[in-house]
C-alpha cells in the first residue's frame, strides 16, 4: 500500500506530513496530531488538519476532515464524508459519518452515532446509544442521550435535554429554538412526526416534566 502520509515525534504523539497532493492538501503540508498510524487511513482523502489530536484506538478513515482543535480518542470512528472542526471532541465509542458535521464546542461519545446530513454544533452533547440522522440540526447546549433519535428536518437549540429509557424517535421542528430547559423520562416507546401535537404526546408518554416553554407542567 502506498503511503499518503509520514510521521516525525512531537512530543507524546506523531505529526503528520503529506507525501503526496491529494484533496485541498500538497505534498509536504504538515496536518495534525495521531497517535499511530492506524489513527488515519493511508487509503481515501481523509487528513487530519493542523492543531486537530487523534489518539488511543480511533480511526478516521475514507474522506473524513478533522480540523481547527478538535480531539478524537477513545474507540471512535470517523468515515464518509464527514467533518470534525472547532473544539469538537468525539470518544469513547461514537461513530460520525455519511456527511455528518460536528462543530463548535460540541461533544459525541457513549456509543452514540450522528450521520447522513446531520449536524451538531454549539455546546451540545449527544452520549449514551443516542442516533441524529438525516438532516436533523441539534446545537445550543442541548443534550441528547439514552436511546433518543432524532431524525429528519428537526432542529432542536436552547437548553433542551432529551432522555430516553428506550427506543424513541423525535422527527419534528416543533421545538426548534426553545430556550427553555426541558427534561424527557420517557417510559416507553413513542413517535413525534411532523405535524403532530407535541404537548399532546408528552402528556401521554413523558414521566417528568421540568418545564417546557416557560410552562410548568
Amino acid at each position: 500500500m502506498e503511503k499518503k502520509y509520514k510521521t516525525e515525534q512531537e512530543g507524546h504523539l506523531l505529526r503528520i506530513i503529506a507525501l503526496k497532493d491529494f484533496h485541498d492538501v500538497k505534498k509536504g503540508d504538515k496536518g495534525g496530531l495521531i497517535e499511530k498510524e492506524n489513527n488515519l487511513s493511508h487509503t481515501g482523502n481523509c487528513w487530519v488538519y493542523k492543531n486537530a489530536r487523534v489518539f488511543e484506538r480511533a480511526r478516521i478513515s475514507e474522506a473524513a476532515q478533522i480540523r481547527g482543535d478538535a480531539k478524537i480518542h477513545g474507540d471512535a470512528k470517523v468515515s464518509g464524508n464527514a467533518s470534525i472542526s472547532g473544539n469538537a471532541e468525539v470518544y469513547e465509542d461514537a461513530w460520525i459519518y455519511n456527511n455528518a458535521k460536528i462543530r463548535d464546542n460540541a461533544k459525541i461519545f457513549g456509543m452514540a452515532w450522528v450521520y447522513e446530513e446531520a449536524t451538531v454544533s454549539g455546546n451540545a452533547w449527544v452520549s449514551g446509544d443516542a442516533c441524529i440522522s438525516g438532516v436533523a440540526k441539534v446545537g445550543g447546549y442541548a443534550k441528547i442521550c439514552g436511546h433518543a433519535s432524532v431524525r429528519g428536518i428537526t432542529k432542536i437549540s436552547g437548553n433542551v435535554k432529551l432522555w430516553s429509557t428506550k427506543y424513541s424517535c423525535i422527527s419534528t421542528s416543533s421545538i426548534e429554538k426553545s430556550e427553555d430547559y426541558i427534561i424527557f423520562a420517557i417510559r416507553k416507546n413513542f413517535n413525534i412526526f411532523i405535524g403532530d401535537s407535541l404537548e399532546d404526546h408528552l402528556l401521554n408518554n413523558i414521566k417528568t416534566i421540568r418545564q417546557i416553554y416557560g410552562k410548568e407542567i
